[in-house]
């Protein structure tokens, strides 16, 4: 797909080139006439003498950006899950193609309050059922919360149901939420004849916005979550278990490891691995004695800040905010922003800064009212570095970085 992303004077769209020209077709006019549930809005654009399908993704975050330095939880998984099978009933009730859903984490939508999820018909794509559930199954695999029990329970019966070449909306349906899901629980002893039955077994009111003119994985200090030893390699840290612990799992990770090899969840296996092995809580471990920590050293009131800021009046006050890790998102929506604006002129997830090699970006996360860098607003998918005193004006506020 040739995509392109371009943003408007009050909405952010995605654009896939129409590279046939057709727009007379039953599924554009589908499109064009019926707001679907669970799909982007789709209308036709024509820019430099081409035909462009037109999705609106004002306000929505990506899935494969949002998570890349997430995980995704169990009330998190839920929805996406229920919605692509409601997207998917939705598309053959009005008589489309389940091959021309784009079940892509990069072109899926999804709103940060809610986690419902919105996802793109593409007629020209043309991807079986398998392939797209299956790459999807193995994203969520890699991406779902290690240390939510319940979450790594769901995400492993969806890759195990549709590795069944012959599955169905109708049977996904049916093994994913027929029954709830549970762990089980630490003295429930899982033979290899019952892992079949175990994976055969479902805010903050921020308003609305108002538009304005103008590197590893991380474990809580326990023992890492019913489900850790699913994805460590065979061998890793072994002797560091407590027998009587390890011998209630083996057969889930052994299960695992020989349905699933895939090079990328091997070394994430070997990171989870390490870090239970490390964890003092529960394990016979003695840590090597390191001498590296040295006294601490004083630093003067003085200092210069070794932290880049963002300085920001608020209420008449002057603000300085701390960039200490990232990315930093800021938005207004509690839960999920670092740098929380509470205004209705900033988006819920608005902006975000990154790093790269020493170096921070700023981006706009498709925001109503959108993102300017000394004045100049950025486009959709802009990348800019930021220098010391440059200006970012979000909303009503005006942001300086140091």
């Amino acid at each position: 797909m040739n995509v392109s992303y371009v943003r408007g004077q009050d909405k952010n769209q995605l654009l896939i080139e129409n590279t046939l020209g057709e727009t007379d077709s039953f599924e554009y006019r589908m499109f064009e006439n019926c707001n679907i549930p669970g799909f982007l809005n789709l209308k036709t654009s024509y820019k430099d003498g081409k035909t462009y399908l037109a999705y609106n993704i004002s306000s929505l975050q990506d899935v494969e950006k949002y998570y890349q330095n997430k995980e995704i939880g169990y009330e998190t998984l839920d929805v996406f899950l229920h919605d692509i099978l409601l997207a998917y009933d939705n598309a053959y009730t009005h008589m489309l193609s389940g091959e021309k859903i784009v079940l892509d984490p990069k072109y899926m939508y999804f709103d940060v309050e809610s986690k419902h999820l919105f996802l793109i018909y593409y007629p020209l794509y043309n991807q079986t059922l398998d392939e797209s559930f299956m790459s999807f199954a193995e994203y969520l695999l890699e991406r779902v919360d290690h240390t939510d029990d319940k979450a790594v329970v769901l995400a492993y019966k969806f890759y195990k149901l549709v590795k069944d070449c012959n599955f169905t909306i109708s049977s996904l349906r049916h093994g994913l939420f027929d029954k709830e899901v549970c762990a089980p629980k630490k003295d429930d002893i899982i033979e290899p004849s019952q892992q079949d039955c175990l994976f055969n077994d479902e805010s903050n009111d921020v308003g609305a916005e108002t538009a304005i003119n103008n590197d590893d994985i991380y474990l809580p200090k326990s023992k890492g979550g019913l489900f850790k030893n699913l994805f460590k390699k065979k061998g890793t840290a072994k002797e560091s278990i407590t027998p009587s612990f390890d011998s209630n799992f083996d057969s889930i990770g052994d299960s695992f490891s020989d349905s699933f090899s895939d090079s990328r969840l091997g070394d994430i296996s070997g990171n989870i691995s390490d870090s239970v092995a490390k964890e003092s809580h529960g394990f016979d471990y003695a840590p090597d004695k390191d001498d590296s920590y040295g006294k601490t050293v004083f630093i003067p009131q003085d200092s210069p800040n070794l932290y880049h800021t963002l300085t920001y009046l608020f209420k008449n006050k002057s603000q300085i905010y701390e960039l200490r890790h990232f990315p930093i998102t800021i938005g207004k929506l509690k839960n999920e922003a670092d740098l929380v604006l509470d205004d209705k002129s900033i988006s819920r997830i608005h902006a975000k800064i990154t790093e790269e090699k020493g170096c921070l970006y700023l981006e706009d996360c498709n925001s109503t009212n959108g993102t300017y860098l000394n004045g100049m607003p950025l486009d959709a998918k802009d990348h800019i570095m930021l220098e010391h005193g440059d200006e970012i004006k979000l909303g009503n506020f005006m942001l300086v970085f140091d």
